[in-house]
């Protein structure tokens, strides 16, 4: 992973959003997870790709996840062919809120993108995201929707 800027946003489509959120629908009761590829200028992480992934962790899934390591290499394979850098990843609180558990504060990766979608059976599911500052601190960083036209265009600009 290449991202050392500091990020203040992650911008995605609304029907990258979507995907977000039905992978969550779809894996409840339990944590769904995921990978986010694209590209990062001046502080902002665009979403090019989002790569689902099953959940292995072990123990009780309600509340942890781990991304299925073969989903993790095929990823990092796909970003070196399509010039993307793998900046970040997604999880579900099926039942809690759009913030970082303790867990995943400890278990954050300093610079990479932390998307979290809850409460999942909301009427609305939100989308927060987070970075981990090299301080070791959680920062919520601004979730900019766009049309999926756009997204291939700001990503050229940001």
């Amino acid at each position: 992973m290449k991202t050392v800027q500091t990020l203040t946003s992650l911008h995605l489509s609304h029907h990258q959003r979507a995907q977000l959120i039905e992978h969550a629908l779809a894996a409840y009761p339990f944590e769904c997870c995921g990978l986010l590829l694209g590209r990062v200028r001046r502080g902002a992480a665009v979403v090019e790709r989002v790569i689902p992934a099953a959940n292995i962790a072990e123990g009780d899934r309600c509340k942890r996840f781990q991304v299925d390591w073969r989903t993790l290499l095929d990823a990092y394979r796909l970003a070196r062919v399509e010039a993307l850098e793998v900046f970040g990843s997604y999880h579900s609180h099926p039942e809690g809120p759009v913030r970082p558990s303790v867990l995943d504060e400890r278990e954050a990766l300093s610079g990479h993108v932390c998307v979290i979608v809850g409460p999942v059976l909301q009427a609305e599911p939100q989308c927060g995201a987070w970075v981990l500052s090299p301080m070791g601190t959680m920062t919520g960083i601004d979730v900019i929707l766009s049309g999926d036209s756009e997204i291939a265009t700001d990503a050229d600009h940001v």
